[in-house]
């Protein structure tokens, strides 16, 4: 995956009018988030792998901006959608395959990552393509140093 389409994904938000969602996320104040990472892991499940992720260490200050970008969008009409926030940084798209192979190569890779602290976030517009995903930020949102 291009180093440029790689995202933490806060909340996922579906197919919808980009406007109302704009302008909800500028209600979202969070001072700026340390992130961490856990270690690789496949995705839905390792035995039908799709996604090869690294995983993020779920701390409180990650847990509120989640829940403030999650009350902002309600609070406009944008329904959750349903799945448990599993944060993680899509690595790699698994077409067909051989979950053995996969299983294997995890067992000997670890994950060194540095830990980075997170200063804004961004609303993203997703759109298939036959070779990907493509990623294009629409808005993004400063954290600030203060909660005024």
């Amino acid at each position: 995956m291009p180093s440029k389409q790689l995202h933490l994904t806060l909340r996922f938000i579906g197919s919808t009018n980009p406007s109302p969602v704009k302008e909800a996320l500028l209600k979202v104040i969070s001072p700026p988030v340390t992130v961490s990472f856990e270690r690789v892991r496949l995705f839905p499940r390792s035995s039908r792998p799709r996604v090869l992720a690294a995983t993020v260490l779920i701390t409180p200050e990650l847990l509120t901006l989640h829940a403030r970008i999650k009350t902002a969008l309600e609070q406009a009409g944008i329904e959750e959608e349903g799945r448990p926030f599993h944060p993680h940084v899509t690595l790699a798209r698994c077409k067909n395959p051989d979950p053995a192979s996969l299983k294997a190569i995890l067992g000997e890779t670890g994950l060194q990552a540095n830990a980075f602290e997170l200063d804004a976030f961004h609303l993203f517009e997703s759109i298939l393509h036959p070779e990907g995903v493509e990623h294009t930020v629409l808005k993004s949102y400063p954290l600030s140093q203060t909660e005024d």
